[in-house]
C-alpha cells in the first residue's frame, strides 16, 4: 500500500504548488489552458486561480475520502484512480461553471 500513500502524496503536492504558484501570464508550459482561457491573460489568469482552488480543495477531499477507505480495507488501485479522476473532472466543470460567470472588463 506504499503505492497508495505516495500518490496521493504526490496529487496533494502538485495542487499545493499550483495553488501557491498559479501561473500568472499565458505559457506552454502549465496551467488551465483551453480556448477561452488562452483568448486573454485576464481570462487565463483567472481560470488558473480558480482551477488551483478547486484543485487543492477537491485532492484533499479524495485524499481524506481515500484514507478512511483505507482504514476499513477496501481501498484499491481501482478506487484511488476513480477519486483521482473524478477530482480532475470535477475541477474542470467547476472551474468551467465559474468561467462562465466571468466578466473581463472587471
Amino acid at each position: 500500500m506504499t503505492t497508495f500513500y505516495v500518490i496521493l502524496i504526490i496529487l496533494n503536492l502538485i495542487a499545493l504548488v499550483y495553488f501557491l504558484f498559479p501561473p500568472k501570464k499565458i505559457n506552454c508550459i502549465y496551467g488551465y489552458r483551453t480556448s477561452k482561457t488562452l483568448a486573454s491573460n485576464s481570462i487565463f489568469e483567472f481560470a488558473n486561480k480558480v482551477a488551483s482552488k478547486y484543485f487543492l480543495l477537491l485532492s484533499l477531499v479524495s485524499a481524506i475520502i481515500n484514507f478512511l477507505f483505507f482504514q476499513f480495507n477496501i481501498i484499491n488501485l481501482n478506487i484511488l484512480a476513480a477519486t483521482t479522476l473524478f477530482t480532475l473532472v470535477l475541477t474542470i466543470v467547476l472551474t468551467e461553471i465559474k468561467l462562465k460567470s466571468y466578466d473581463s472588463t472587471k
